[in-house]
């Protein structure tokens, strides 16, 4: 069996010279007026899925993984939204959305899509994402009402987004990778296709 992944850890704000910098500036403290461009991340999802596309299988054992993490799993939402991504799973960790409502609105299907995150003590990024708009549309009165779009929006993260949700004992948004972490063991298990050994939140 192989596996195919791809991380965008640590986004920074870049320049639209670099295509993998250009989509990191859809993150909220990446300047430009200091909210979240999904305009941006969308026009980048192109250069994104170049850049992470993993080679032909070659043969029915291959089992392709992605994993998107913070803003990364947001660009991972708009490449996997466009009906061009070749994945067996995607792990979005730490995601503040990934611009659609549901699990079953991405290219790998609502049973492949998992999602890591620490409790909103440890980890304020999907809250931010919900107050920014990342997981998605929201109804009118929804907007309308207060904090509405924290309401509307779906995350990863949220029951209702419908990814498997797996258990985690990062300590912050960065540690989701910690040596002999629950967290890591989750996430290798996913990409080793071992479903069963997952366990689940």
């Amino acid at each position: 069996m192989t596996s195919f992944d791809a991380e965008w850890a640590g986004l920074k704000q870049g320049t639209a010279a670099d295509p993998q910098m250009r989509l990191a500036s859809a993150a909220p403290d990446g300047g430009g007026g200091g909210g979240a461009d999904t305009g941006e991340v969308r026009a980048g999802a192109k250069d994104y899925l170049d850049h992470i596309k993993p080679p032909p299988p070659k043969d029915e054992k291959s089992h392709t993984t992605i994993i998107g993490h913070s803003y990364g799993s947001t660009v991972l939402g708009a490449a996997s939204n466009a009906g061009d991504l070749r994945a067996d799973d995607m792990i979005a960790v730490g995601s503040p959305g990934m611009l659609v409502e549901h699990a079953k609105d991405l290219d790998t299907g609502e049973g492949h899509v998992w999602s890591q995150a620490a409790s909103t003590l440890d980890d304020q990024v999907p809250l931010g994402g919900k107050v920014a708009g990342l997981g998605g549309p929201t109804d009118w009165w929804e907007e309308m009402s207060p904090f509405g779009t924290v309401w509307g929006s779906n995350v990863p993260s949220d029951e209702d987004f419908g990814a498997n949700i797996m258990t985690n004992d990062a300590d912050s948004h960065t540690d989701y990778w910690r040596d002999h972490s629950l967290s890591i063991e989750n996430q290798a298990n996913v990409v080793a296709g071992r479903y069963d050994k997952v366990q689940r939140g």
